[in-house]
């Protein structure tokens, strides 16, 4: 409903959400079942919630598909870094575009995933 009124009230040319840790998690898991489709997830040290595979099972074929950052630390102490790399096996088969950015370190935001979000969401900046 949220996305749906701000949708039809600010008529933005794309709709772009994400987080970190939960909140990429939930970010993930609305962007599997929102209406209106949302055009780009970012997923920044999350993983993919076993609550959110029935709606990804349930969606037709033609669906719109939002591209996907994930990106997640090789030491993330938090949560396991072989969930995140899992979102890619799970989602690319089934036609989303997802771009992987694993980094050295731990469960963190480094300037790496600063600018790869940038990029991911505005194209490449100076």
């Amino acid at each position: 409903m949220l996305l749906r009124d701000a949708k039809e009230r600010y008529a933005p040319e794309s709709i772009a959400i994400g987080g970190f840790s939960q909140g990429a998690m939930l970010s993930l898991d609305v962007a599997l079942a929102a209406d209106p489709a949302v055009d780009r997830v970012a997923v920044l040290s999350g993983l993919l919630l076993a609550d959110s595979l029935p709606a990804l099972r349930a969606q037709p074929p033609n669906a719109t598909r939002p591209a996907v950052l994930v990106t997640h630390g090789s030491s993330d102490p938090i949560l396991p870094f072989r969930s995140a790399e899992r979102i890619a096996s799970v989602l690319e088969p089934r036609g989303y575009r997802v771009t992987w950015v694993p980094f050295e370190g731990g469960h963190e935001i480094p300037p790496l995933v600063v600018t790869r979000l940038r990029e991911f969401l505005f194209g490449a900046l100076p």
